[in-house]
């Protein structure tokens, strides 16, 4: 379910009542930590693997946003044009409250200027990009406001042909052969960045051409169908300003592309609440991509979470698994990125010791396990016990140690001598699997009067760690 909210701070509700747009609803959710929790720190044997809620907060507006605002400047977009030209320093200061990392850029189109479409004489034209997009509110507004309209014979417009040059600047040579004014060339796309939210804004108040059109030759722009193909790849976002005069085409685009349309007026003196609403209403696919974390295998259920509209929380589950085979690691720390479509949100930290967790008997068949510290040059018994999932011949028994804090310990007496391995194997719990009985000076071992448990650590024959305990009664 959708939860719908402002998505404006304060400041911002209060510059929008100033300009008479409607504001019913404040922020539900406080801006928390992107991803909780932040750092994941797990010790996992071969084999195992820990599930993990991960709850990613998505905010109102994604953290980088491209915003391309594409105007029809056919001769019936006059009055309009003017209510955009006043609007758009506004429009840029409210979106910039809520998103630091913002750019904007300017198309803008009339028709391909060939009779009946479009007329060379009044300067018309099928496209242009007139301002790339630009953090610098000063450097876009000036272009806002050197826009002219033009003229536009016929009532549709070349709208398909403007989104797929901003989208993809494929470029498009029309008849006749060679240079012409209807020439649009290639390389006129917008600087799309790659891990931004990709957003074109288009307001018109007509229907679109389409290919094959009736005209002094077949209509050179692109069909519907391969327009909204090169949107949706593109993974840009459709945001329809629908004055009178438009058609459906703004709500098929937006509907394919995950945008939405609001309709404006004849004037567009509501084209700052529009654009408002637009963008307020959009939503997105919320994913999770693990980087740099092999051989961890990490999952997420759901894989995406569709249609997401912030501000709000939505909650994975983590399977963190260390792989059975995994034998010469003995700890991974990587990345897990969150993102909004193609923006990141946020990342977690998620760093794992690969670690057996085994079983231990100290001083099997007996408890409690007492220890007589006055005993200083007593051993100690202590039995790694075996089962369907640890085998204790896996043991490199040179590397075992006891003690009291797991590090500060001491080493085994030497089971490395011939036969002396073997003699040391016996089934000290009866559960029908071998366990391995090593011994240890209680001098060393760094046991103190009131110590509760002792460690066991060491190496299997493959490198990876392991490590057990079992409780004590300590004796002075």
């Amino acid at each position: 379910m959708k939860i719908r909210t402002s998505k404006f701070s304060m400041a911002a509700i209060t510059v929008m009542l100033a300009m008479g747009i409607g504001v019913t609803t404040v922020p539900v959710f406080a801006n928390g930590p992107t991803v909780d929790p932040p750092f994941v720190d797990l010790t996992l044997a071969p084999g195992g693997d820990e599930t993990i809620a991960k709850t990613v907060f998505v905010p109102a507006f994604p953290p980088k946003l491209d915003v391309c605002l594409v105007v029809d400047l056919s001769g019936s977009y006059l009055d309009d044009l003017e209510n955009i030209k006043a609007d758009m320093p506004v429009i840029w200061d409210l979106v910039k409250d809520e998103v630091a990392d913002v750019r904007w850029c300017l198309a803008s189109f009339v028709d391909f200027p060939f009779s009946p479409w479009g007329d060379a004489s009044f300067g018309d034209y099928a496209y242009s990009l007139d301002q790339d997009l630009t953090p610098d509110k000063l450097t876009f507004t000036n272009a806002v406001d050197a826009m002219l309209t033009r003229n536009g014979v016929d009532t549709p417009e070349s709208q398909y042909e403007a989104l797929i040059e901003l989208a993809a600047g494929f470029g498009n040579d029309v008849p006749p052969i060679g240079p012409s004014p209807g020439d649009i060339p290639p390389g006129q796309n917008a600087d799309w960045r790659d891990d931004a939210t990709r957003i074109v804004i288009l307001t018109t108040d007509a229907p679109f051409h389409v290919a094959g059109d009736s005209g002094p030759f077949p209509y050179p722009g692109p069909t519907a169908a391969d327009t909204t193909d090169v949107l949706v790849d593109a993974g840009i976002k459709v945001i329809g300003l629908k004055a009178p005069g438009a058609g459906t085409e703004l709500d098929d685009l937006a509907a394919a592309t995950g945008g939405s349309v609001q309709p404006t007026s004849s004037t567009s003196e509501d084209i700052a609440e529009a654009i408002l609403l637009a963008l307020e209403e959009l939503d997105y696919d919320i994913t999770g991509m693990p980087e740099g974390c092999e051989p961890l295998d990490i999952s997420l259920d759901p894989e995406v979470f569709e249609d997401v509209m912030g501000p709000t929380y939505v909650e994975f589950l983590e399977t963190i698994a260390v792989p059975f085979g995994v034998t010469d690691v003995e700890e991974v720390c990587c990345e897990v990125t969150f993102f909004a479509d193609d923006t990141p949100l946020g990342q977690q930290v998620v760093c794992v010791t690969v670690q057996w967790e085994v079983d231990v008997d100290i001083k099997p068949g007996s408890f409690p396990n007492a220890i007589n510290l006055k005993r200083t040059t007593g051993v100690i018994p202590v039995a790694i016990l075996g089962s369907e999932f640890f085998d204790v011949t896996w043991i490199d028994v040179a590397t075992l140690k006891f003690g009291a804090t797991g590090f500060d310990q001491v080493p085994a007496h030497d089971l490395t001598a011939p036969g002396v391995y073997f003699d040391h194997m016996q089934d000290v719990n009866y559960d029908g699997f071998m366990d391995l009985v090593s011994h240890y000076v209680i001098d060393g071992t760094g046991i103190m009067p009131g110590d509760t448990e002792a460690f066991i650590t060491g190496k299997t024959l493959d490198g990876i760690n392991f490590v057990g305990s079992d409780s004590i009664l300590t004796r002075n």
